[in-house]
């Protein structure tokens, strides 16, 4: 991936398949999907969409042995059968908004690692335009959105100083101009000295050539 718009492409043919996130991260040029999906299916269609190379780096598939069973089977009486998260409280998907002023382009990665990172999210949907985040789960919306402002304000840091230390260097570089130009102008002004005080043979001669030149010289050339 070289550009945003090639994550951006590579987002949204996943979205076609039952993929619970999808994180794109350019600079390391990997993909994080996770899901209940098909991968050789995904994998052989992200190849044909984009016409890139593609390798799977990990994979982490959970197989019907390692699911838990919704019953067990109480030792004492073979006809009881008892709910295994019978004391545990039910639990519902809930859909939170969340409002990003700062949200962008470029830190859409980030924010989403955020997201993706709070243990009972299962997707979320991110609008740039409006600058805000849906996401799904079940989930601590508190936890989450302490993170989100935390994450928020490191960000804000960060470009303040950038925009300082730009600040900076365009003070720099206006100086080291002033500087520049102030430097001709002596040049210039010494070299006027010289011609209208000669004192040398030399300087007496240069100054013949100034005042043939110079717009004190009323019979001086002139371009027209």
């Amino acid at each position: 991936m070289n550009f945003e718009d090639c994550a951006k492409k590579i987002r949204k043919v996943a979205c076609q398949f039952e993929v619970k996130s999808c994180i794109t991260d350019i600079d390391d040029q990997k993909v994080l999907v996770s899901g209940d999906f098909n991968l050789h299916k995904l994998v052989k269609t992200l190849k044909k969409k984009t016409g890139k190379k593609i390798e799977i780096v990990t994979k982490n598939e959970k197989s019907s042995e390692d699911k838990v069973d919704d019953t067990v089977q109480n030792e004492d009486s073979k006809d009881e059968i008892v709910p295994q998260n019978a004391d545990k409280p039910e639990t519902s998907i809930m859909e939170v908004e969340f409002d990003i002023p700062f949200l962008c382009e470029k830190y859409e990665k980030d924010f989403g690692k955020v997201i993706s990172k709070c243990t009972g999210v299962e997707t979320y949907v991110v609008d740039l335009e409006n600058k805000k985040v849906v996401v799904i789960g079940n989930f601590d919306k508190d936890e989450l959105s302490r993170k989100l402002n935390k994450k928020m304000h490191q960000k804000i840091k960060k470009a303040e100083k950038e925009r300082q230390e730009w600040e900076s260097e365009m003070m720099l570089r206006e100086a080291e101009e002033e500087k520049r130009l102030a430097d001709i102008y002596e040049e210039i002004d010494k070299d006027r000295n010289v011609s209208l005080n000669p004192i040398t043979d030399y300087e007496k001669e240069m100054a013949k050539h100034y005042y043939m030149f110079s717009d004190e010289n009323p019979n001086a050339c002139s371009i027209s």
